[in-house]
């Protein structure tokens, strides 16, 4: 059930118009076509500017590293928490919906699952959303 809530959000983050600081034409394409190693610098590179949906979509790749996106994109949960709690903080529905379907799930309440000391992210992230 986590899977498929997850596909959607992140069908729903690509179909959206971008609100982006930065251009996610290339990222996309390299996405789409397979190369998810350019997709991954890509998207950092536009995540990194605050584009909220590029962060999203990080979140996703980090949130289903190997699995999904190959060998060269390894799963880590605590960047994937980071990059939702990025675009959480600037008011993404999505990402903070997926913040709190992994805080939710039994396996991550009892992890040591915290966002990188660069996040943005505080205590009222879900206040502000």
């Amino acid at each position: 059930m986590r899977k498929l809530i997850s596909a959607l959000a992140l069908a729903g983050v690509l179909a959206l118009p971008a609100i982006a600081t930065a251009d996610t034409t290339e990222a996309e394409g390299a996405l789409v076509s397979g190369d998810y190693v350019q997709a991954l610098k890509l998207y950092r590179e536009a995540g990194e500017a605050g584009d909220p949906s590029a962060q999203v979509v990080l979140g996703f790749m980090y949130w289903y590293g190997e699995e999904h996106y190959g060998p060269d994109v390894h799963a880590d949960v605590n960047s994937a928490v980071d990059w939702f709690a990025r675009a959480a903080e600037q008011g993404n529905m999505v990402a903070a919906s997926m913040l709190t379907i992994i805080f939710q799930e039994p396996a991550h309440q009892e992890e040591d699952v915290q966002p990188a000391q660069s996040s943005p992210m505080d205590s009222d992230w879900q206040c502000r959303c």
